[in-house]
Formats: C-alpha cells, structure tokens, sequence
C-alpha cells in the first residue's frame, strides 16, 4: 500500500489491524518504509502479510501513526479466509453477568471476544460499554452527549457504529470524540445496521410517504457521498408488517427480516452483493421481532425470543439451536457470531450468554444396566466455512459406539457442503464397571488443518438392572358363555433400573394378547399393560399359561415368568380335546364295519333340560346312535356314536355342528377321516 507524505515529520511503526486488534490475521511483512524520517512530496509503502485465522470475511485496517503514536491516516482492509469451519449443536452453554440493559437492542463482539452493549449501570451512566469476555470491569467509550441507542457495526479499524434515535454515530477506536453521520432527507429513524469489509455503511430505517409507514435500505459510502438505494421492495400494511433488522455476510449479501402481524410470520429478503433483484428466502416461520447475524457459511441466526433460530444456507426451513426463559414481555432478541461460529445473545435478566458452537460438547449418558445399550444420544455437526468440510475419522473409545445407517448420520467420508450438517449418533453399552469414560475423536480438515481432530468427551453411569414385577400370577375371568369373550389387564412394573422389556406368549388358543403398551420396553419407575382376551374355543374349563420373556437377568441369559390363565366356557359342547374327531382311515371296498367314534358332549353350566339338534354338512358322516335325546342338565354328559362311511376316495373334512336348544350358542366339531384305495 502506497501513501503520499503530505508534511515531513518522523513516523512510528505502521499497525496492521484486525476489528482494531494488531497482530491477529494481518501482520507487516517485510519492506515496509512508513516508518521513520519521511518528506513531504515523497511517497511510502506499508507491505502487508494476510494470513486468515478463519473463514470468511477479516475486515482489518492500517493505521499511519507518528513517533508518539498519534494517528495519521487509516486504510481499511479486508480479506476472505477459505476453509471449512465446525460446529457443534446442542452446544456447551455460559453465561457472564454484565451490567447492561442491552436485551432488545443489539451489540457487537470483537476479535477478542470484548462485548459492546448499551450501557445504563446505576441509571448514573447511559451510553455504549465495551466488556471483557468474563464480565470484568467495562470501559465506558465516549458518546460527548450525543444521542445513542445501541451499538450494531463494528469495522476493520475497530471504530463502533452506534444508531441513535435520528443520527448515526461513529465512535473511533481507542477513544477520541465520536462523529455523528448525519441521514439525508427521508430517513425518520435507522432501524439496524451492518459495515462491510470496506467501510461502507448499510442502514434499515423507516420513514412515512403520505402518512404510510414504509421501510428501506440505504448504503451510505466509506469516507461520504450521497447513500445508495438498495432494491428491497417490502410488503406495505400500514403498522401490520414491520422490518426489523439487518444483517450482511462475507459476500456483501444484504438481508433483512420481515415480520407481519398479527401473525408474526417472519421471512428474511436478501439482495445480492453488487446489487441485483431481491430475492425472498423460503422459511416462514413465527417470530416476536428480533435481530440477526450471519457467519462464514452465510448461515443465518435470529434472535426469536425466547430462542435463537438458524437458517442455515440454502436451507427451506429454520432450526432451533438454542431456547432461553421465556422474558416477562415481548422484546427483539439480539443475536452476535463471532469468527469461530459461537453464537452470542443476551438474556432479559441482563446477562450474557454464549453457546460455544465451535467446541465439541461432552455427553453424559443416563443410568444404564450392565449388559445393556443406551438410547442413542446426538451431537449435530455443522460445516460453518466457506469450503468443504471432509470427516476422515470418527473413532470412538470405551465403551461407547457411534450409529450409521440413517441418511443424515455422520460417517467416515461424509463431506459436508457450507451450511451442511450430520448427525452423530452415539450409544452407551457397560460391560464391566470399571470403565464408564470414553471419547468420540473426529478427525476432518476444519481450517484447512490437514488431521483436525475434535474429542468429544463421554460419560455414563451404570444403572440398576431391570427387575418385573406383576400385578397378579393368575387372572381368573371366571365363567363366560361359550361364543363370547372377556378381557382383563395384566401390569407389568419396573421396579429395577435401565429400560425392561419382554416378549409375551400364550400355549392355549383361547386366549391372545388384546393390545399391549409394553412393545417400546419399560423405563425404570414406570409400568405397562397387557391385555389379555378369553374367548373360549371349545365349552369346558381353559388352564393355560402366559409366559413372559424378560431381560432382567442380562449377561446370565434371558428369565422367565408364568401367569396363569383360567376360564371357563359354559354351553352345550365338546371339550377343547374334541373339538377335532380323527376317524381311522378305512380301506375303500372292505364294507362293513365302518368306523365308528364315540363322541362325549358335555354341558357346562345350562340350566334346564338341554336338547341338541345335530347336522353333519357332508354326506360321509352320520349319527348311528345318541345318549342325548332325553336331554342334558347342567353337569351332565351324553355320548353321541359317529359313523365314517366314505363316498369316495381320499380325504373327508367335514364339519358336525351341535345347536342346544334354550338359546344356548351353537358348537361345532371337526370331523376328520380318509378313504384310501384298496391294494387288491
């Protein structure tokens, strides 16, 4: 960089500035000769060396200073860092206690993580304050009484660019009286506003054409000039739609957010650096107001009380990475990023908090059995660069393993465009308790370091093993007509630790598992149900048993329980053991005797004098003799004689049914038998 020596004089060293802070992503290279003796009418030269700590745009500047420091002149500068970047959702949460009533005015943060907000301490002050990261003491920069509202912009230099309620002020860095930047005719109030790599100055404000409320946006030029319409058409509702902030990206991509009531529907408009149409980008979603902020990947993040929501580029859709108390009353929820991706806001209690995006959170598992697998716990990664972010390695230590098989799981290979995100998926499975630690090492070329590597750190905690307990061993259902059913519930309690489960079954045909809420397992302290159906198959008394499979005994096998089922089906009938007559197979041609087969018909609870009515629907089997026809009282049996006199050759299958008279249900018994052919 070429300078003109306008006076001769002695010059100090020339300072290399990143956001005001030397020596950070631009240094002085060697060469240089602003420095010393100079004459006026020559001419000098500050060389520079670039060298991007992250991705995405690095405003800087250069400042002149002489022998005792005082500044000269100042140059900004700026740069585009290419690499991939990562970040982690949901991120490690903290907060630092700030004396500031910034929550719904926005702020900055600087290169080294200073905090500038507005400022009301006791009441006593009212002004702008830069803040340490941990709190600390803040510095109160100098307004000279001028009307200020909130910091919104900060530029290579370092210089804070404050909205006041009708100008914009200009606070230099390192102090020095502050300059107010007068609006043309039209503005009535800047509403937000960001600074490029440039200096130039771009300003959200409303301002009224016959009466209506209408919004804009203007760039005003580093260094003056007349301002420059942007060609942002918003929807004009008369106090029913409002714009609400600004923010610009390392491309120079304006965007603004839009909100209409009462619905609050938000949706973000964009024009493109250099000019061009306005683009709307698809996500609506319902918002209360609120700022916003862009990073290295033209990712999105706005403040949505009591929330912070992202768009991530290119993405239809926003996604919550982060919910705060619900404030008492509706305010903007501000939003800061700084260079590393973290995500910055300040809650209504005053306090600041950070959610550390760019470190990889810890995950704590909860109470597990030995012997047993966690539920699966996840880590979203993100790629918050500007270039792909490839995943070489995923490794995972102790007893913990990562899950694949979804289509948005994180794998070995995966690459992951600006804005992209996988899931790491990760279960917890104790084998012994001396080892509950481990790690997840991910290994990738985040800032273009070639084996990055991440640990994520893990943790688990073993648990008591499941343990079933049953609210009862037997259900009796008691008696029921045959034809009909019942139900009763069988609960089944986790009095153990981990997540029980278990595999019903049921020996006997007249009962079946109904419905059941236990399919998913049973977590420690609750229960399940099962619902058991008798519906007797045959008349007579049903013993059966429901055998429950559980894992309470883990390592050593699966255990066992018994329920015992008992019923009893009243009606007219054969037992269960009858329901199906096997005749003996008779050789076609012999003649007589046919087989014949005694079959013994039971009533079970009928009260009276009970006659059946018999019909065989096929012409291979009759009744040949009956016990019954006198009638049967409760208790009693009769035998009826069956005969099998084949038609034709090979199997008969036909069906006998027995109607009580009474109003008693109808049973049936299967008739079974085979005519095979004579050998000669």
């Amino acid at each position: 960089m070429t300078y003109r020596v306008t006076a001769t004089g002695t010059l100090g060293t020339p300072k290399a500035v990143t956001k005001g802070t030397p020596k950070l992503d631009y240094t002085l290279a060697s060469g240089s000769t602003c420095t010393g003796l100079v004459t006026q009418g020559t001419s000098c030269t500050v060389k520079l060396k670039f060298t991007p700590r992250f991705s995405g745009l690095r405003k800087g500047a250069v400042e002149i200073v002489d022998s005792t420091g005082k500044l000269q002149a100042t140059t900004l500068i700026h740069g585009i860092g290419v690499a991939p970047q990562i970040a982690f959702d949901p991120a490690v949460q903290t907060t630092v206690a700030i004396a500031s009533s910034s929550f719904g005015s926005p702020f900055e943060v600087d290169e080294l993580g200073y905090f500038y907000v507005a400022y009301t301490g006791d009441g006593v002050i009212d002004g702008i304050a830069k803040i340490p990261p941990d709190g600390g003491t803040p510095t109160i920069l100098n307004t000279a009484g001028l009307d200020v509202g909130a910091p919104s912009a900060l530029d290579g230099a370092g210089n804070v660019f404050v909205r006041g309620s009708l100008d914009l002020v200009e606070l230099p860095a390192g102090g020095g009286e502050p300059t107010a930047l007068l609006l043309g005719d039209g503005f009535d109030e800047a509403l937000d506003m960001a600074v490029d790599g440039s200096g130039n100055l771009f300003v959200l404000y409303e301002h009224y054409v016959s009466g209506i409320q209408m919004f804009a946006v203007a760039e005003i030029p580093a260094g003056g000039g007349p301002e420059i319409p942007l060609p942002f058409a918003f929807p004009s509702d008369d106090y029913r739609a409002r714009a609400e902030s600004l923010t610009i990206d390392s491309l120079g991509n304006v965007y603004v957010l839009f909100v209409t009531f009462p619905g609050f529907t938000g949706q973000v408009y964009e024009v493109p650096a250099g000019g061009g149409s306005q683009v709307v980008l698809p996500p609506t979603f319902n918002v209360d107001g609120g700022y916003m902020a862009a990073d290295a990947a033209s990712n999105l993040f706005v403040g949505n009380a009591p929330q912070i929501e992202e768009i991530p580029a290119g993405s239809s859709s926003a996604i919550t990475i982060s919910t705060f108390p619900k404030p008492e009353y509706s305010d903007h929820q501000n939003v800061a990023v700084n260079p590393a991706g973290d995500v910055f806001s300040i809650l209504p209690s005053g306090d600041l908090v950070k959610l550390h995006r760019s470190q990889p959170p810890p995950l704590s598992f909860p109470e597990t059995p030995l012997g047993t697998t966690s539920i699966p716990l996840s880590i979203n990664v993100q790629n918050t660069g500007n270039a792909s972010l490839t995943l070489s390695g995923i490794t995972a230590s102790g007893p913990f393993a990562t899950l694949s098989g979804a289509s948005s799981d994180c794998t070995i290979g995966s690459s992951l465009a600006p804005g992209g995100r996988c899931e790491l998926r990760v279960t917890f499975r104790p084998d012994s308790e001396a080892v509950t630690t481990g790690s997840i090492t991910l290994t990738d070329n985040a800032l273009n370091k070639c084996g990055a590597a991440q640990v994520i750190e893990l943790a688990g905690t073993i648990g008591d093993p499941p343990m079933a307990k049953l609210s009862a061993t037997t259900l009796h259902f008691g008696s029921i007509a045959y034809s009909t059913s019942s139900t009763l519930p069988l609960t089944i309690t986790n009095i153990g630790g981990g997540t029980l489960t278990l595999a019903p079954s049921i020996n006997g045909p007249s009962y079946t598992i109904a419905s059941s809420t236990c399919s998913a397992g049973v977590a420690a302290g609750k229960s399940c149900t099962l619902q058991v159906e008798f519906a007797p198959v045959s008349v007579g008394n049903h013993n059966d048993n429901l055998t429950l499979v559980t894992n309470e005994s883990l390592n050593n096998g699966p255990t066992t329980a018994n329920v015992a089922l008992r019923g009893l089906g009243t009606g007219v009938g054969a037992l269960e053991a009858n329901k199906i007559v096997q005749f003996p197979d008779y050789e076609d041609g012999q003649g007589d005797p046919f087989p014949v087969v005694a079959l013994t018909i039971y009533n079970f609870g009928v009260p009276g004098k009970v006659t059946v009515s018999t019909r065989i629907n096929g012409q291979s089997y009759k009744i040949v003799g009956s016990t019954c026809t006198a009638g049967l009282t409760a208790g009693s049996t009769c035998t009826l004689q069956v005969e099998f006199i084949p038609q034709a050759l090979g199997y008969h299958n036909d069906i006998l049914t027995l109607t009580p008279s009474g109003g008693a249900a109808p049973s049936t018994v299967y008739l079974r038998g085979f005519d095979e052919e004579c050998c000669g």
